[in-house]
């Protein structure tokens, strides 16, 4: 087999052992299923959860995997298709810095249901998750390098490229051959998918990609297993991945696989805030005015925003209530900082569909905010950056109070990412008790001998 970056790409994702693997990597990827389950179980009550569950348990087949807050076992392709859903549901998952890869979403429901299947420990999940991890990131930054604008394209990166890392997870976990991995990448190719024009219409099918292409990880190694070939050159190829999706030409394999000082699971980012990462420095500028005292909110007459240089069609539209209202706001730089200023915080209940269409002094403010995406020098704060985001609050009395933030989502340990869990599941309606027993069992995943038992704990009572 000729060894191209496809290939090598499925060599080196069956081929890292144990001892390749640092302790501080295992002690991320913990970190980083405490919050996956976080997201999951705030988002099991989030718009277009309960249909899709419903779906899936119309269609459940064999029971191999099971479905994380709900507890119901069906076909394993299916089940991380709802997880991936639930994980992303509320936009509250890790991304990865500087691929702006949503990357839990879509490794840790494929990464659950393979290993179900063959009931494989603890620790070797939380290999592959590594390993896919990897795979993912190390595409991402050969895009990144070669200045592909993921942060705001058309297509959805998370399910996009991410896919191809699910399915490295999997083919590990499965114990393919090199051959059949290869063949799997390739079938995944042919099912890659996933870009943002559900984001632009604020629908909920934005928070459904990741989950399709967990879905796709499975289907593609179970078919490559079974001897259905895919095409060798799915990453470089005249129509591959990088040049069909991305415009530019593929790496080499020495470029994926170059050594670097870090496992990329140790780049997750986790999220402050249940919504677009883009957003968080304007959401955070306004949390931290609303704290500073110099703002009283009664007396706020109109906010004015500064994003970047160039258009944000991302979180920089014009705010409007729509048939979606918790995706309208999640996407919305303007509704972020009106909501961080007027209400000093931005969590799981102001992002609640009837909070949204109740609370309308936030969402006027919002609605009349001014966006700027361009900053003339003469009108830059002396503490202004480049890359910096720009709150101006125009009081009622005339005077104008501004904040500089470029706070983004930042990598966290695991007891900070505790707080969160708990926060998450005192939200969703979990016990103390339950809280505590299922942080204990992913603090020891490494150490159990199977996952069921941590996904059981998942389950709402």
């Amino acid at each position: 087999m000729t060894m191209n970056v496809t290939g090598a790409l499925a060599k080196f994702a069956l081929e890292v052992i144990d001892r390749d693997i640092p302790p501080e990597a295992y002690v991320d990827a913990k970190t980083a299923v405490l919050d996956a389950l976080a997201c999951a179980i705030a988002g099991s009550t989030a718009p277009g959860v309960a249909a899709i569950y419903e779906q899936m348990v119309e269609w459940a087949g064999k029971p191999e995997a099971t479905l994380l807050v709900f507890g119901d076992r069906i076909v394993a392709p299916n089940a991380a298709y709802l997880n991936g859903a639930l994980v992303h549901a509320l936009d509250f998952d890790d991304t990865h810095s500087p691929t702006c890869l949503h990357l839990t979403s879509v490794l840790v429901p494929a990464v659950f249901a393979a290993s179900e299947t063959r009931n494989a420990s603890g620790k070797e999940a939380l290999e592959a998750l590594i390993v896919g991890v990897e795979v993912a990131c190390r595409l991402g930054r050969a895009l990144h390098r070669r200045q592909v604008n993921l942060a705001s394209g058309p297509f959805l990166p998370a399910s996009v490229i991410g896919g191809f890392g699910a399915v490295a997870a999997v083919a590990r976990l499965w114990g393919l051959t090199l051959s059949e991995t290869v063949n799997a990448l390739g079938i995944n190719y042919a099912e890659a998918s996933g870009n943002r024009q559900a984001l632009f219409d604020k629908s909920l099918t934005k928070r459904l990609q990741p989950g399709l292409a967990a879905r796709s990880a499975l289907w593609s190694a179970a078919l490559a297993r079974r001897g259905v070939t895919g095409p060798q050159d799915a990453i470089e190829g005249v129509a591959g991945l990088f040049p069909t999706y991305f415009g530019c030409d593929a790496p080499d394999p020495a470029e994926v696989l170059q050594s670097q000082d870090f496992w990329d699971i140790s780049r997750l980012l986790i999220k402050d805030y249940p919504s677009c990462g883009q957003a968080h420095p304007l959401t955070h500028a306004g949390i931290e005015l609303a704290k500073s005292g110099e703002i009283d909110p009664s007396q706020v007459e109109s906010i004015e925003i500064y994003l970047r240089e160039g258009k944000n069609n991302v979180v920089g539209m014009p705010f409007e209530i729509g048939d979606n209202p918790q995706v309208d706001v999640q996407f919305s730089a303007a509704y972020g900082a009106a909501c961080g200023l007027l209400r000093g915080r931005f969590g799981l209940e102001e992002i609640q569909d009837e909070q949204i269409r109740s609370d309308t002094r936030v969402a006027d403010l919002a609605r009349n905010a001014k966006i700027r995406t361009h900053l003339p020098e003469s009108e830059r704060p002396t503490e202004w950056r480049k890359g910096d985001h720009i709150l101006w609050v125009k009081m009622r009395d005339g005077r104008v109070i501004h904040a500089v933030s470029s706070a983004r989502p930042a990598h966290r340990d695991f007891d900070a990412v505790e707080k969160k869990f708990r926060s998450c599941a005192s939200f969703s309606g979990l016990s103390q008790n339950e809280t505590d027993h299922l942080i204990e069992l992913v603090a020891t995943m490494d150490k159990s001998p199977g996952i069921r038992t941590m996904l059981d704990g998942t389950v709402r009572q």
